[in-house]
């Protein structure tokens, strides 16, 4: 439970948070790197593929996030620096956040949980960040070099039966992972996006990581993966309402 002068101070940071930007130093540095936001449903092998990016090509990096939340089962490993959501943290942000010292944040719409990420999490020229749909937009704002959307889908069948596997009794978690993936899939089939999404359709005979280097470093287009997502997006609406 933050103080009420420090609740005060965040709840005005998420007021303010769609118009940050860094300083000017930190600015300077991103104008050389890319940034690759990979968006997905749970159980796609995104985190996978990442790794696989990162593995296969030095230039290549994983975006490291800080966070005020409480780490999750789930959660990859690496994938982000906790921090307790008390006084002392979240003010230590804050007075960040107030000199323009980190890259961008976000308080999160109903946990109020903070978000951000700091240049040193930025260990690439190009940056590799798994990050939900509503804050493609801020990321595409910020001054990088260049921002790419690649939206990763598997085949239904072979998705289905990674999820289950993930996921294979009812329960508070699946619920949220198929209310996320519902969210993404209707973000990344929505036709304004289409010229923005690059598409990498995952599974065991492909080679997604292969895909994702050539669309970050060579201005590959992807695969042609939407008709996949809506196959995805219409089963996991109809597991979603024998749940709900």
């Amino acid at each position: 439970m933050l103080s009420p002068s420090v609740q005060e101070r965040l709840d005005t940071a998420r007021v303010l948070q769609l118009q940050y930007r860094p300083n000017p130093e930190i600015t300077a540095q991103l104008h050389t790197k890319t940034l690759a936001m990979v968006v997905a449903p749970t159980a796609t092998g995104k985190s996978y593929l990442m790794h696989q990016v990162a593995e296969r090509d030095h230039e290549c990096g994983r975006v490291k996030d800080f966070t005020t939340r409480p780490p999750r089962n789930d959660d990859q490993p690496g994938a982000f620096e906790y921090h307790p959501h008390d006084d002392q943290h979240v003010s230590e942000y804050l007075d960040k956040i107030h000199r323009q010292d980190v890259v961008q944040y976000m308080v999160h719409p109903t946990t109020g949980m903070l978000y951000g990420s700091e240049l040193t999490g930025y260990p690439a020229t190009y940056n590799f960040l798994e990050t939900i749909s509503n804050v493609v937009t801020v990321l595409r704002l910020l001054p990088f070099q260049r921002t790419v959307v690649i939206g990763v889908v598997v085949e239904l069948e072979q998705w289905k039966e990674w999820f289950m596997k993930r996921y294979p009794e009812q329960s508070t978690d699946r619920t949220k992972r198929l209310q996320e993936a519902v969210t993404s899939l209707e973000w990344l089939t929505d036709v304004t996006h289409a010229d923005l999404i690059h598409w990498v359709i995952n599974g065991t005979q492909r080679d997604g990581a292969a895909t994702m280097l050539d669309i970050v470093k060579n201005g590959g287009r992807g695969d042609d993966g939407r008709d996949i997502a809506l196959d995805m997006l219409s089963w996991t609406r109809n597991e979603l309402s024998t749940t709900l």
